[in-house]
């Protein structure tokens, strides 16, 4: 917790006021955790390192996503209500007040049914300081913000009917070990889920696995826009390859493993390239140091690029020989 928290603040230098934007957390985190692990004194933290979808804790992740000022807004909601409730002894009050130290190790704010619980919470209340306003006033508001929500529920449904159906398609693809989607679902389905990584990045791999290298990079991109996923930055490299830019599939890969560098995937994905390519100079360089890494989680996966490696260099040194 104390390193994602650290990369968050970090990630919010440069935006303290108004913060990267609603929902530029996973962006600005990615950034930020490059260039963290860069610095000679944070090599320790490298094994620790992580891609998390949340800062672990609500009120460090809004400072980043809507800067100090949505932060003292949100506050400014938030404590006098739950000063109210405290003061009259209500038992939804403790009820409020254990969701927000909840929010300071978790991210109870971005579950649906948290933030149901957080809106009844907040509409209990015995007492609170008399405000006048004009009742049409009140009227107006409320309309508008049902007018709102009328007209959003249609989009929202399709969303989460769309994001249904692809979610279920996926499934069946990893039980059945076969991808029997054709283009036109991602086609149908990238004009309402454009905004979500796990679509486009879904989407950018398909495209790659049909050979259309230009269009998967393209919407790989849009990805990157959202998200800094190191998987995608290999996925762009792999597209490279295939294309023959050998300059910018080294960058991407490259890139991959500077925002994560206990992940081996970048550096076999580099290795592999340079061998293919006939670089073995290159080869070597990353070859050793395959052969010496240490990954965060040892797999099966892990075991075998290694293992490939390790043939490989076998290969060419009975060659030179």
């Amino acid at each position: 917790r104390w390193l994602i928290w650290t990369i968050t603040v970090k990630a919010s230098k440069g935006n303290w006021l108004v913060g990267n934007g609603p929902g530029a957390f996973h962006v600005s985190y990615g950034r930020a955790m490059e260039k963290f692990f860069q610095e000679p004194q944070n090599k320790d933290l490298i094994m620790r390192a992580d891609y998390p979808d949340y800062a672990f804790n609500e009120y460090l992740q809004l400072m980043n996503e809507t800067g100090i000022l949505g932060l003292l807004l949100v506050l400014l909601i938030l404590i006098p209500v739950l000063i109210v409730q405290l003061k009259s002894r209500q038992l939804l009050g403790y009820a409020l007040l254990s969701l927000l130290i909840f929010a300071c190790t978790a991210y109870p704010l971005h579950i649906l049914p948290m933030q149901i619980l957080l809106v009844v919470l907040l509409s209990f209340r015995r007492r609170c300081l008399p405000v006048k306003v004009n009742k049409w006033v009140i009227y107006t508001i409320s309309s508008g913000i049902m007018g709102y929500l009328i007209y959003c529920i249609p989009f929202y449904y399709t969303k989460v009917r769309a994001t249904q159906e692809w979610a279920k398609q996926k499934r069946k693809i990893e039980i059945a070990f076969m991808d029997f989607r054709h283009m036109q679902d991602f086609e149908r389905y990238y004009p309402i889920l454009k905004d979500n990584p796990r679509f486009l990045t879904d989407y950018g791999y398909y495209l790659k696995s049909r050979k259309l290298h230009g269009l998967s990079i393209r919407i790989l991109k849009e990805s990157l826009e959202i998200s800094s996923d190191h998987n995608i930055y290999i996925l762009i490299g792999d597209n490279y390859t295939m294309l023959g830019n050998h300059y910018d599939a080294e960058e991407y890969y490259k890139k991959a493993h500077a925002i994560l560098p206990n992940r081996l995937g970048p550096l076999y994905a580099l290795a592999v390239m340079y061998y293919e390519t006939n670089q073995y100079v290159k080869f070597h360089k990353i070859a050793e140091r395959i052969v010496d890494f240490n990954p965060k989680v040892e797999s099966e996966v892990t075991r075998y690029m290694k293992y490939d490696i390790m043939n490989i260099l076998t290969l060419l040194n009975q060659d030179h020989k």
